[in-house]
């Protein structure tokens, strides 16, 4: 396949997967009214919009179609599904889509090998990311094994760096795609790894001392925590 025919694939899952993101009430984006708040995102940088993959991912039958339009990104874009022995997702937010990902890929590659998946946790120090490992011996990254990387949203990259740096510590094999439901970093890829993604849609974030937003009076609030915090971002003003 060529490079137009996945940007025209590309395209057309953009448009049906924000639909299915508004239409879920999963995607919020602030009206410029400095009465208003916007949104805190976990990196502690501020934004004007967030993409609530969370509702995304509870659905099943949605998370379901979401690893099949990735998967066929993925070999529309020349990826070899035949390759992949492992998908591997940063916990929370990623952990299902990694294993939707990976039991897809045993369905419908050719072979009908089966491939696992794994999902690494955050490791902390004084509430701040530092890394992240796996914490199940049971569920891991082997020596060897060629890893696909995947993400529910991709903003800094941050994770997904994290992420690549646990596998190979375990002498995995990183394979150069990252599959992710939104790419809101504006990043072509990460770490050597093409983001392939239904919706690519770039967002501007702020330090929150440069943040605008603030400057004209709107409060930030992180759109998750505590419970409430995403229906005060999004309910009719």
């Amino acid at each position: 396949m060529s490079e137009s025919d996945y940007s025209e694939l590309q395209a057309m899952l953009r448009k049906k997967w924000i639909g299915v993101y508004q239409d879920m009430g999963a995607l919020w984006i602030h009206d410029d009214d400095p009465s208003h708040p916007h949104a805190e995102l976990a990196s502690l940088k501020h934004s004007r919009g967030y993409f609530n993959s969370k509702k995304v991912v509870v659905d099943k039958q949605a998370l379901k179609e979401a690893a099949w339009d990735l998967i066929h990104l993925f070999s529309t874009m020349g990826g070899d599904l035949e390759l992949i022995d492992r998908v591997v997702g940063p916990a929370t937010g990623a952990t299902d889509l990694a294993e939707f990902l990976a039991g897809t890929i045993s369905r419908v590659r050719t072979s009908r090998r089966h491939c696992e998946w794994a999902s690494p946790v955050k490791v902390k120090e004084a509430d701040i990311v530092v890394g992240m490992e796996f914490n199940d011996p049971t569920n891991t990254v082997r020596p060897g094994e060629r890893v696909l990387f995947c993400e529910d949203v991709i903003t800094t990259g941050g994770s997904v760096g994290f992420a690549t740096e646990a596998c190979r510590e375990l002498g995995a094999e990183l394979l150069p795609f990252c599959l992710v439901l939104v790419n809101r970093s504006g990043l072509k890829e990460i770490d050597g790894k093409r983001i392939i993604a239904l919706i690519d849609h770039p967002m501007d974030i702020w330090d929150p001392e440069d943040c605008p937003l603030c400057k004209g009076g709107s409060v930030a609030l992180k759109p998750k925590i505590p419970e409430g915090n995403w229906e005060l971002l999004t309910k009719p003003q």
